[in-house]
């Protein structure tokens, strides 16, 4: 953006300056070269202080602000003015464009020639007081517009009202003729509001589109299309739907939710059903309007037509799903709105399928153990917030989980001395199900055993040991029936799922930094397990890789030793001693190694317990293995060819750490 008019109006007004004043504002604005110089770079041109530099500027402009100088190049800034609006502001249609407010147009101004800005800051002192002057504010903008302002005000106020009266979307056409404006002003004004939103194949809604949005466009679309005037029953609608639409999965509950919140789109007949309000032809004068691009031919989806209707891209009634803002997560919360709660390998399977293989199943793994929307109720099950907050906690239960595995989870939890709410769906009356379903398949040949067969007894062994850990007294039942089973607990209750320490521990070799991350976790506990250690290491909440660390921690007494690896460990004697002996190497490097000097104390730790401690189920033997691959007598590489440990799901056990330690940073 050149004008060499004003630049040559602004040399001859500074001319006039004096010369350091002079000497000033060509630096600084590039009068000569075209290059801005920073206030430091003039200081050092110029011999002066830094200080002395802005003075001399301010100095300058006020000099320049006499009538005299200035009135030659304020009037062709004025002159100028639509070319820098167009320039940093944002055209959104022929009726209007606008600017953010809260946004540093410093930055924009700095790219303008020196002599623009120097222009700008002689008349206005700065950019924000010059678009001020050129724009009107609405909400949260500032705007131009070939309307006036007035109408601009009015319209935003009738479309704020539309938004609070009912729920999006709308139809375009009708809203263009409720509001009484052309595409482009409707497009104008809605990028005044301070709701985000756009166009969607002839209808507006909030950005990105969210799931009953984009189901109510379909079904809108659908009614008024195939049924035009004709009600549909809520039934044929969801029939209808789930036919056409092989991305999402329609329910009734949600179709009449979608639906009879919507009375601006749907009207209902009475026990006839529902119908479409509007016409067709309000809808195709604005089909095309879309702000998302449809799937063109490169795409690599766009042609995988096996789980598509075969005549799907005959019907002007489908609406494609916006994938560019469609995400793993909108995707994963329909498939949990269908029932309240579900499997993880369903949500695997089912986010693969809907986006037709846009996202694999590691695209789930973020949303299920990170989204603040998304809960795990159970090992392998999840559900939307929204509906765990309205689990009852001791009478909710879920025949999901009436399965040999989610039993299973159960009882090595409660065994290793969790508690019965770990989970949401961990309640009484939940552990009383999972009761009667154990005494029932106990004398049944249900379920495969490991080698194909049918396994009669596993059933028993894991109906006795989940005897062992229920408890009928806080079942909601009663007094009877909470004594019929105290009694079969006292007869027929064992733990028949003891394991026996794998022969090497030392596949994935602890670190110092995993005794510190334990100690920081367990800070207010009063005991522990193999389970929760392997969180507080991030290992995943059931890998036997947490063994190892575990016979260190006994060794070291930071906690004491069960009956077996398997069962509850209260808290030792020396909890805190370590912890308090690696914060000043912690807080001096940011990290703690076993070739340090708190390492090497915790190694000679180690070996004075082979002798002087009770280690319980713990083998002296395992602690020289350890002491041995640290100094060098044993490797990493000795380790992992000894042993390849498998965490309870059959999965391989985690890499050796690496010697080169990660910085850490003290909670505290």
């Amino acid at each position: 953006m050149e004008n060499n008019n004003l630049c040559e109006t602004i040399k001859r007004a500074v001319d006039e300056l004096s010369s350091n004043l002079k000497a000033v504002l060509f630096f600084r604005y590039g009068l000569v070269d075209g290059r801005k110089q920073s206030v430091r770079e003039v200081a050092g041109n110029l011999h002066v202080k830094i200080s002395q530099v802005a003075r001399m500027e301010l100095k300058a402009i006020r000099h320049l602000r006499k009538p005299a100088l200035c009135a030659p190049f304020f009037k062709i800034l004025d002159e100028m003015a639509p070319l820098i609006w167009h320039e940093i502001a944002e055209d959104i249609s022929e009726a209007g464009s606008l600017m953010r407010k809260g946004e540093n147009y410093d930055m924009a101004m700095e790219a303008f020639p020196g002599y623009i800005s120097l222009a700008i800051k002689c008349r206005y002192g700065n950019i924000v007081a010059w678009i001020e002057s050129y724009s009107f504010g609405v909400e949260n903008v500032w705007a131009r517009s070939k309307y006036p302002k007035e109408t601009v005000e009015e319209k935003v106020r009738q479309l704020h009202e539309i938004w609070h009266e009912n729920t999006s979307p709308f139809v375009v056409g009708r809203l263009t003729t409720a509001l009484e404006v052309d595409l482009a002003f409707l497009r104008f004004i809605l990028a005044l509001s301070p709701r985000v939103s756009g166009f969607y194949g002839g209808y507006v809604a909030e950005r990105p589109i969210s799931s009953p949005v984009l189901r109510a466009i379909r079904i809108h679309l659908m009614l008024l299309y195939q049924y035009a005037e004709v009600p549909v029953s809520m039934d044929e609608i969801v029939k209808e739907y789930n036919f056409f639409y092989q991305d999402d999965k329609l329910t009734g509950d949600l179709a009449d939710d979608i639906i009879r919140t919507r009375p601006h789109l749907f009207l209902e007949a009475g026990e006839l059903g529902w119908s479409a309000l509007g016409s067709i032809r309000e809808h195709t004068s604005y089909a095309e309007v879309d702000d998302v691009e449809s799937p063109g031919p490169d795409d690599v989806h766009s042609d995988n037509t096996e789980n598509k209707h075969p005549t799907e891209n005959k019907h002007p009634f489908i609406y494609e799903r916006p994938w560019s803002e469609t995400t793993a997560y909108i995707i994963i919360r329909e498939i949990l709105e269908q029932r309240d709660f579900s499997l993880r390998k369903d949500i695997l399977e089912g986010l693969v399928e809907r986006s037709n293989g846009r996202y694999d199943k590691g695209s789930a793994f973020p949303v299920l153990t990170m989204h603040e929307d998304v809960l795990e109720v159970s090992p392998g099950v999840y559900g939307l917030r929204k509906v765990c907050e309205k689990i009852d906690p001791v009478d909710t239960w879920s025949k999901l989980l009436l399965n040999r595995r989610a039993c299973k989870f159960f009882v090595s939890e409660r065994y290793a001395g969790e508690s019965l709410n770990v989970y949401p769906l961990w309640t009484p009356t939940m552990e009383q199900q999972w009761c009667l379903w154990a005494e029932k398949n106990s004398e049944l040949d249900i379920g495969m055993g490991h080698k194909g067969v049918a396994d009669r007894a596993f059933n028993r062994k894991l109906y006795h040991s989940l005897l062992l850990v229920s408890d009928p007294e806080h079942w909601p039942v009663s007094e009877d029936v909470k004594t019929r089973w105290r009694f079969k607990k006292q007869a027929l209750s064992k733990y028949h799922f003891v394991k026996p320490v794998p022969g090497h521990l030392w596949g994935r070799v602890p670190s110092l930094q995993d005794l510190f991350s334990f100690a920081i976790a367990s800070k207010q506990t009063e005991y522990t397990n193999w389970i929760r250690i392997a969180d507080a290491l991030a290992l995943g909440r059931h890998s036997r890789n947490s063994l190892g660390v575990m016979v260190l921690l006994i060794a070291l007494e930071m906690i004491l030793p069960a009956e077996n690896w398997q069962k509850r460990h209260e808290m030792g004697p020396q909890k805190d001693s370590l912890l308090s002996a690696m914060i000043p190497e912690i807080r001096k490097k940011g990290f703690v190694h076993w070739m340090d000097e708190t390492g090497t104390e915790v190694k000679n730790r180690l070996r004075k317990s082979i002798n002087g401690v009770q280690l319980g189920w713990v083998s002296a033997r395992w602690i020289r293995e350890f002491l041995d691959i640290l100094d060098g007598a044993g490797s990493f590489e000795q380790a992992i060819e000894k042993s390849s440990p498998q965490d309870c799901t059959g999965e391989k056990s985690f890499a050796p750490t690496s010697v080169q330690p990660e910085q850490l940073t003290l909670p505290f």
